[in-house]
């Protein structure tokens, strides 16, 4: 992330363009807010515009604007995000979703510094910097004839892959207390702070759907503690995916900090866990410890009883 930081600062101080790849969740659109706080051109605005979520048939006219009569419905001329951000930032999300036709078009508005609204005839000059991003492997989308190779090279100018949060652990624990304390403050709440072994569900946790996924967990935390310290029985976690042969190979056990669900792993992990859950937490009942490792007090207590474990 220091690296992604150093990348950012320098390319945000010229007008190239840049492509932001990662997950979904990993924060690419506050990558590109950043980018544009950091640049010279930061009091002009900022047009972020998803692509997958726009129809085909309203995109080109979002993007570029369309004179009076131009189609059914436009009474009269609207100007395009390209035409109101002159020397700003135009950021294109999901633009592995961008239509074929409006690819091409998009490669020749940047190739040329020019567009014309739908329907029109007047060139229109264009200086605004494109930050594109995308969840998706663009050079997939290339082989299979989805995405246009010529534009991939116009917008990856600088790339900038920003990796999940499972792979950046250090990360949480600077973004666990800033979540905690923005939604204390957002919701009008006290002061929360989370016991150690909440602490240790949430680092142990994968994230799939990285720090979106996060800042949810900490936000349903939060309504559900009733005091002023946040109890792992409050930590609400997705149960992880499993494969056919026990846990995931990208998944880790850390029985020292922190549990996954024990449903569908193998007897001696299973075992394993449990004696290390119980010996690690000896002040914790039964359900905590079965809300710990993702499963029933009921199915616990007869795990515990059949691999003779006894709690101190």
């Amino acid at each position: 992330m220091k690296s992604i930081k150093f990348m950012m600062e320098r390319a945000a101080s010229t007008p190239s363009n840049i492509l932001l790849t990662g997950e979904s969740g990993t924060g690419k659109e506050v990558l590109a807010r950043l980018i544009h706080q950091m640049s010279p051109n930061s009091k002009h605005r900022l047009f972020a515009i998803n692509c997958a979520s726009i129809p085909e048939s309203l995109l080109e006219s979002e993007l570029f604007g369309h004179e009076k009569g131009a189609f059914s419905g436009a009474v009269k001329t609207k100007k395009g995000k390209f035409e109101l951000a002159p020397n700003g930032v135009i950021f294109l999300d999901e633009i592995g979703e961008m239509p074929a036709s409006l690819q091409a078009k998009l490669l020749r508005v940047l190739e040329e510094k020019a567009f014309e609204r739908l329907g029109g005839l007047e060139k229109i000059s264009f200086s605004s910097r494109i930050v594109a991003a995308t969840n998706k492997d663009l050079k997939v989308l290339i082989k299979d004839g989805r995405f246009r190779d010529d534009l991939f090279y116009r917008l990856n100018v600088v790339h900038i892959d920003i990796p999940p949060l499972r792979e950046r652990k250090e990360d949480l624990a600077q973004l666990i207390p800033l979540f905690i304390n923005t939604k204390c403050a957002e919701f009008g709440m006290k002061a929360k702070s989370l016991s150690p072994e909440a602490l240790s569900r949430l680092m142990s946790y994968d994230y799939p759907g990285n720090v979106r996924e996060l800042s949810n967990i900490i936000e349903r935390a939060l309504i559900l503690s009733k005091g002023t310290v946040i109890k792992p029985n409050e930590v609400n976690l997705p149960k992880q995916e499993f494969s056919s042969e026990g846990i995931l190979p990208s998944t880790k056990i850390d029985i020292e900090n922190g549990f996954k669900s024990i449903e569908g792993i193998s007897q001696k992990l299973e075992e394993e866990l449990i004696r290390e859950a119980v010996r690690c937490h000896t002040s914790m009942s039964n359900s905590e410890l079965a809300e710990l490792l993702g499963t029933t007090r009921r199915i616990l207590e007869t795990r515990m009883k059949a691999y003779g474990v006894e709690k101190a």
